[in-house]
C-alpha cells in the first residue's frame, strides 16, 4: 500500500516515479510531521505549475501561497520546503539554478491537485487548497516583471514561463503563441531552438490531457496548431 494520500493518483506512474515520491513523502510529511505536517507535500504539488524552477519563483510562490488548513486550524507551509524540494529527487538541475520536475511527477501532481479542486465532498475540500488557475496566474504575472531568471536566462526563458502558465488560463492562445514561434524556427532554420520549442509544445499536451481529463478541448487547441505546422 502506498504511502501518498488515497486521493493521490499513483496509478499513473512508474515504479521509479512512486520511489521518488514515496521518499519525499517519508522524509519531509513523516519524519517532521510535528513541525512542518502536510505542508512540503503541498509545496510540490505548487511546484509542479511551472515549466522550469529557480529558488526565487519557488520562495515567491511560497510567499504566495502558503497558508492552508490542517485538522480544521489554520497551518502554513514552512520555508524551508524551497531548498528541499529543489534537492530532491523530485527535480533535475538543468542549469545553474535552474531546475525542472520530472515530468511523471509533474504530471501526476497535476491531477492531484485537479482532484482536489473537484472535491465537493470530502474533507480535501476544506483544507484552502489553491488551484493550478491561481498558481499559474501568479507565474504569468511574475514573469512580466524584472526578476532573476530573466536577468540570468534571457528572453526564451521568459517566453516559455509565460507561454506555459498562459497554457493552464487559456491554451487556445499559449497554442497559437508557441506555433507563430516554432513557424519562424523552421523558417530561420533554427533547429535545436525548434526542437526544444516542439519538445514545450508535447508537454504541454500532456499535461492540458491530464488536468482536463473528459474535456478534450483544451489538447485540441494543440492538436489543429500542430496540424499546421505540419
Amino acid at each position: 500500500m502506498s504511502l501518498l494520500p488515497a486521493n493521490f493518483p499513483v496509478g499513473q506512474l512508474s515504479p521509479a516515479g512512486v520511489s521518488k515520491l514515496e521518499w519525499f513523502y517519508r522524509n519531509h510529511v513523516e519524519a517532521y510531521y510535528t513541525e512542518y505536517k502536510f505542508g512540503h507535500f503541498l509545496m510540490a504539488g505548487y511546484a509542479a505549475v511551472p515549466a522550469l524552477l529557480t529558488p526565487e519563483l519557488l520562495y515567491k510562490t511560497w510567499q504566495n501561497f502558503n497558508a492552508y488548513r490542517w485538522q480544521g486550524a489554520p497551518a502554513s507551509i514552512h520555508p524551508i520546503a524551497v531548498s528541499d524540494i529543489l534537492l530532491s529527487p523530485l527535480c533535475n538541475e538543468v542549469g545553474y539554478e535552474l531546475y525542472e520536475m520530472d515530468q511523471e511527477i509533474k504530471l501526476a501532481m497535476l491531477e492531484w491537485l485537479t482532484i482536489i479542486e473537484n472535491d465537493k465532498k470530502t474533507l480535501w475540500s476544506k483544507r484552502g487548497i489553491h488551484t493550478i488557475g491561481s498558481i499559474a496566474g501568479f507565474i504569468h504575472d511574475y514573469h512580466s516583471l524584472p526578476n532573476s531568471g530573466q536577468v540570468r536566462w534571457g528572453k526564451t526563458y521568459t517566453e516559455w514561463q509565460e507561454v506555459d502558465a498562459l497554457s493552464y488560463l487559456d491554451p487556445e492562445l499559449a497554442a497559437s503563441r508557441l506555433l507563430k514561434t516554432m513557424t519562424e524556427q523552421s523558417a530561420g532554420k533554427q533547429e535545436m531552438e525548434l526542437l526544444r520549442t516542439l519538445e514545450q509544445f508535447i508537454k504541454t499536451q500532456q499535461k492540458l490531457n491530464r488536468i482536463h481529463p473528459g474535456n478534450r478541448r483544451p489538447a485540441n487547441a494543440f492538436n489543429q496548431n500542430i496540424d499546421q505546422l505540419e
